[in-house]
């Protein structure tokens, strides 16, 4: 189950294709988090690359 609407998700197969993907939804129930220095929210299209061929992109 994921939280983005299937306009997002039709987006996000516009953009990137046949590219593999999956939705995750993070929520303060889970031990990882977006984070950035200071008082300011993380900034909606931050990349973290995981690996040469995975990676996680905060959306919202």
């Amino acid at each position: 189950m994921t939280l983005f609407s299937e306009d997002e998700i039709d987006g996000f197969d516009e953009v990137i294709g046949t590219t593999a993907r999956d939705f995750v939804t993070v929520s303060p129930h889970h031990d990882f988090r977006f984070a950035r220095f200071g008082q300011y929210p993380v900034l909606r299209g931050s990349l973290i690359n995981l690996t040469d061929n995975q990676c996680l992109l905060f959306t919202s």
